[in-house]
């Protein structure tokens, strides 16, 4: 014996995914995504400085650490509502757009973590070490 699928509208509320818990609106979630697409040129002002010193690599980290989490937020809403109804092409676009930011992001994460490739291991280990202390000083 099959079963029907039930349409979108038909599933109980109770039922649903609740994104309205990561952006309440399609606004919210387009204006955070507009942010990110800003904040993509923040990082290059890390160029050739990761290695600089600990302050400086504790700022970069913290500053990707932050993206990443609204960037996730971002790819999650807009997967799961394309997911809600894959022919909704408002939904796809927004998935797309994703998409498109997050692998713009991965790259500039990519060319400016290359930089810890010219370190030699003993100067890593000193500047974590000193973004260690700098971290707990600056949460104490």
């Amino acid at each position: 014996m099959s079963e029907k699928l039930i349409s979108r509208h038909q599933v109980k509320p109770e039922d649903k995914w609740k994104l309205e818990d990561i952006y309440a609106t399609d606004e919210a979630f387009k204006s955070s995504f507009t942010h990110m697409e800003s904040e993509l040129s923040k990082f290059a002002v890390y160029e050739n400085k990761l290695t600089q010193d600990g302050q400086t690599l504790l700022a970069f980290l913290e500053a990707q650490d932050q993206f990443w989490e609204e960037m996730n937020k971002l790819y999650v809403y807009a997967h799961m509502r394309l997911h809600e109804d894959g022919n909704n092409s408002f939904y796809q676009d927004l998935s797309q757009k994703t998409e498109v930011l997050s692998i713009k992001a991965s790259s500039h994460s990519l060319l400016l973590i290359q930089n810890f490739q010219a370190l030699r291991v003993s100067n890593l280990k000193l500047s974590i070490r000193m973004c260690l202390s700098l971290h707990t000083t600056s949460v104490t």
